[in-house]
């Protein structure tokens, strides 16, 4: 009876040391797993400032092209506009008087 007694304490102290080593075990994979989201929520915050970063470094670059391109585009209508307002006066009038001759000439009888 002594032998089955000491048989069944071991079957028990075993029984309590597996369900120990399982508590353990279930601690443990609950922390590994709550590091592996912390470390995958860093990774993602990390990869999104980086391509805000890059979105901000185009736009930007995009801006600086556009208003460049706008520059140009303004300096030649005012070189343009220049043109326009340095017409000899002579070919301003001559100008006018076709453009009269040919409403009037039509509708001369109004």
């Amino acid at each position: 009876m002594l032998l089955a007694k000491e048989v069944l304490q071991e079957i028990r102290e075993a029984e309590t040391a597996a369900e120990n080593l399982l508590a353990k075990s279930q601690v443990l994979s609950k922390e590994i797993l709550k590091s592996a989201q912390a470390e995958s929520k860093e990774k993602l915050d990390e990869a999104s400032k980086k391509s805000e970063k890059i979105i901000s470094d185009i736009t930007s670059q995009k801006e600086d092209e556009a208003q460049k391109i706008a520059r140009q585009i303004l300096e030649e209508a005012r070189c343009e506009c220049e043109a326009i307002k340095n017409v000899p006066e002579v070919k301003v009038k001559k100008a006018i008087s076709i453009v009269i001759e040919r409403i009037v000439k039509p509708y001369g009888d109004s």
